[in-house]
């Protein structure tokens, strides 16, 4: 008898929505100042136009750039499309694995 596979979902709200039963509250609200921050950071770049090329200013878009243009080499291998995708590809996968 085999055990059974947890399913998707289930694997996703183990990683991602566990609430511990003691939460600091330092770190709570460390936690909520930051969110507050990069909301108000947010609402600073959603009312700038791209034409501005305020997010391009950002020091964030450094960090970004790199794994971008990493994704471009990486995926070389794989054809002209995968070469093109590999970057925001990259940009995007990078987060989620590291």
């Amino acid at each position: 008898m085999s055990q059974e596979r947890p399913r998707p979902l289930d694997y996703f709200r183990a990683i991602f929505l566990h609430v511990p039963d003691h939460v600091d509250w330092i770190s709570w609200g460390g936690r909520a100042l930051l969110l507050f921050g990069l909301l108000l950071w947010s609402f600073a770049f959603w009312g700038h136009s791209v034409e501005s090329n305020y997010v391009g200013a950002s020091f964030l878009h450094r960090v970004n750039l790199v794994f971008h243009e990493a994704g471009h080499i990486i995926f070389m291998p794989f054809g002209r499309f995968m070469t093109v995708l590999g970057g925001s590809l990259f940009q995007v996968l990078t987060p989620l694995i590291v």
